[in-house]
């Protein structure tokens, strides 16, 4: 728990700095989407997992004076996810920095990139719970529907290498709907 605040409390303190956000230029996302977990596992049954809701919310500011390069801080939430054939339930939560890339953010239409790296917390209902590193990538189009909204649709995935002292990786694949909002 002192490692999960001791993160937050560093990427609070990036979300604030003046030298990592063009102070005129943020905004906001927030989503929902479904996500599905797998292994490179062959016989895991993680590769069984049903899919299950999650949630995302991240700030975001221009990198520099580039209008496509841009400067992001992510929390992901995964819910429960119940493996068919196992007593297993885990849940998990990630938080990630990262740079996203987009043609004309302010254009009606716009596509974007984005990747990074992190942290991810896996909880189970057996009361075990690990944190290791995380990348993730992905990209999506953007709707701007009003001069400071925009709606989203997203492809996102996170991989959790060396799980398990290396033995295998995890990947969670997720979709996501976001509303990002400008804020001035």
């Amino acid at each position: 728990m002192r490692k999960l605040t001791l993160i937050a409390s560093i990427m609070g303190g990036l979300a604030f700095s003046s030298q990592a956000f063009s102070i005129n230029e943020l905004y906001l996302e927030t989503g929902i989407g479904a996500s599905q977990y797998s292994s490179n596992l062959g016989a895991s049954t993680i590769n069984d997992a049903p899919v299950s809701p999650s949630a995302k919310v991240l700030i975001g500011s221009r990198l520099n004076r580039s209008p496509h390069a841009w400067f992001e801080l992510m929390y992901n939430y995964n819910a429960k996810t119940t493996y068919a054939n196992s007593a297993v339930d885990l849940t998990s939560q990630m938080i990630s920095t990262g740079i996203k890339l987009t043609t004309e953010q302010k254009a009606p239409m716009s596509f974007f990139v984005r990747g990074g790296i992190g942290k991810v917390f896996l909880s189970a209902n057996s009361g075990d719970s690990i944190n290791k590193n995380q990348y993730y990538f992905g990209g999506g189009i953007s709707y701007r529907f009003e001069n400071k909204r925009a709606l989203n649709f997203e492809f996102q995935q996170f991989n959790v290498p060396d799980v398990d002292a290396g033995n295998y990786q995890i990947q969670s694949t997720a979709v996501f709907l976001t509303l990002k909002q400008d804020i001035d």
